[in-house]
């Protein structure tokens, strides 16, 4: 009998260890970027290709790019997604994929959610095979604002239908609403320990997403804020911002760098209390209105917290309108430098 709970016992242990997300697939979550074009059609596919050699020599170890379930039953898919992965395991990257739709956002409908189940199924079931050390599954990006319970029973439900799957592969979760660290920070653990944790880090927004009207009309009057704070910077933009952000200017003066700090100490908080791997699949600077030197040094604040505290990273993004395509292409600079590219 002693024997037999002792192999028992063995086979507990073996099995919770082989669940714990493995030390090599940290590493390649620690340096990432994001592609939005993956899917584009005006994007040919050998510039795609390209981009993938560019982002691996300049010491990127994973992307990450959105899957609209709408795509998986597009005509000629996966195929297009199948020569992307192809070429970025060539050149030793990791991918992340994340669920995220352009049309029909996420939310708790049944339809919605048993939609969103069903492209994940196939993607699984497409991938079972991949390599669980370079392919990594995020179910949803950004989720609405829910009650706390029931977010956290709608994504376990997602979980289980592709961990029943893919076994082997890590999976990435996160909180509602917005994958803000303040909504991880209430989410209860998953029971499945081959999972990691992602959050996203734009704090202050007055600063990472002025000029971005598109996300509030009132960002778009905000141009040329300086990071760290300078009080005559901060003052000459006051008199011309709308009244809407003058609260978050006021905030954003008074904190300083600080605010960084304490955006990503309440998720590292929450990952020390549980012992759980995390990942900031999401960080960045609109470039269209911040001074450029302000841009990358916002940038190398929140890489080298996050690297301080063991976090693995993905910057917001590659092209666009976020983009540090053009920094890359001009060699090392301020930009590739704050984001530790340079050797």
């Amino acid at each position: 009998m002693r024997q037999v709970l002792a192999c028992l016992f063995a086979i507990l242990i073996s099995h919770s260890a082989a669940a714990e997300v493995p030390a090599q697939r940290l590493a390649t979550l620690s340096r990432g970027v994001n592609l939005i074009d993956v899917f584009s059609d005006k994007k040919p596919l050998p510039a795609l290709l390209n981009d993938l050699t560019t982002i691996q020599r300049n010491g990127f170890r994973h992307v990450r790019f959105f899957l609209d379930p709408a795509w998986v039953w597009r005509p000629g898919e996966p195929q297009r997604l199948d020569q992307v992965l192809k070429a970025a395991f060539a050149a030793k990257l990791g991918v992340i994929i994340c669920m995220q739709s352009y049309v029909k956002e996420f939310k708790d409908d049944p339809v919605v959610i048993d939609r969103w189940t069903t492209a994940w199924k196939q993607i699984a079931a497409h991938y079972a095979k991949s390599d669980p050390d370079r392919l990594f599954f995020e179910l949803v990006n950004e989720p609405p604002g829910t009650d706390v319970p029931r977010w956290a029973a709608i994504q376990e439900a997602l979980r289980r239908n592709v961990r029943a799957i893919v076994p082997h592969h890590t999976l990435l979760l996160t909180g509602a609403p917005t994958s803000t660290s303040s909504a991880l920070a209430t989410l209860p653990p998953s029971e499945d320990d081959n999972v990691a944790y992602v959050f996203h880090v734009y704090a202050p927004m007055i600063f990472s997403h002025q000029g971005a009207d598109w996300a509030d009309p009132a960002f778009g009057t905000v141009h040329g804020l300086q990071y760290p704070p300078n009080p005559d910077n901060i003052e000459a933009i006051r008199r011309r911002i709308s009244p809407s952000r003058q609260a978050d200017l006021t905030e954003y003066a008074k904190l300083g760098r600080g605010i960084i700090t304490r955006e990503i100490e309440v998720a590292n908080g929450w990952g020390r209390k549980y012992n759980v791997p995390l990942v900031v699949t999401e960080f960045g600077v609109y470039r269209a209105a911040a001074p450029p030197q302000s841009r990358a040094a916002w940038l190398r604040d929140v890489r080298q917290t996050l690297e301080h505290d063991k976090i693995g990273w993905t910057i917001w993004e590659y092209n666009g309108g976020f983009g540090i395509k053009p920094e890359l292409d001009l060699g090392c600079g301020d930009l590739p430098a704050s984001l530790g590219l340079c050797h």
